[in-house]
């Protein structure tokens, strides 16, 4: 005796496979695996806090004193 399948169980399958597909495919094409992402951030961190430890903060000489 064959095997009872729901119509809709099936295409629920079939159209979640071919979107997996088209997924893998589009991750190979424009993606960046995980290791590339790290070393953007990494690099992305380090540019963020050499440029914070370079910047100039007003002195107390330089900041008018409001009761003169």
């Amino acid at each position: 005796m064959a095997q009872i399948l729901k119509l809709g169980k099936a295409r629920k399958a079939r159209r979640k496979a071919a979107e997996q597909t088209q997924a893998d495919q589009n991750a190979v094409q424009h993606g960046r695996s995980r290791a590339q992402r790290e070393q953007q951030a990494a690099e992305r961190r380090r540019l963020e806090a050499t440029l914070d430890g370079a910047q100039r903060l007003p002195t107390l000489s330089a900041v008018p004193d409001p009761e003169t």
